[in-house]
């Protein structure tokens, strides 16, 4: 029965992520890109306020690297403004097409970027995902 309501939940929740990107899809026509990010976090973020009411732990709140929290903050932003502009500019296939492609775009730039070694049979897979998302 756990199992069931577990699928449930996962299911409404995909549901719900969907709903949101055709909302922003259609939305993207008449208003903005800024303040259709501005007023989807504002309706999210009562949700967060009610999960975090249970913790009563003060310390959750306070970050022990704030410029992490920056780099974090500020990438977020660049992303949701990039999905959103997307959303409203492309077709949702393409813009699908994209965001899967994040994944294989990131294992591409971390070896300049980062230094990472990266086998042979990732290449490997890294080319057949291009190859599946064209």
């Amino acid at each position: 029965m756990r199992q069931l309501r577990r699928s449930a939940f996962a299911l409404l929740g995909f549901a719900l992520f969907s709903a949101h990107d055709v909302i922003v899809k259609m939305l993207g026509d008449t208003y903005s890109v800024f303040q259709i990010i501005f007023f989807s976090v504002l309706f999210s973020f009562p949700l967060v306020v009610l999960f975090h009411l249970p913790d009563r732990n003060e310390d959750n709140l306070m970050p022990h690297h704030p410029i992490w929290v920056f780099v974090r903050t500020y990438s977020t932003v660049i992303t949701a403004v990039a999905a959103f502009y997307a959303f409203s500019v492309l077709p949702l296939a393409q813009a699908y097409a994209l965001m899967f492609c994040m994944p294989l775009l990131i294992t591409v730039l971390a070896v300049p970027i980062l230094g990472e070694q990266v086998g042979a049979h990732r290449w490997a897979a890294v080319t057949l995902g291009f190859v599946g998302v064209l």
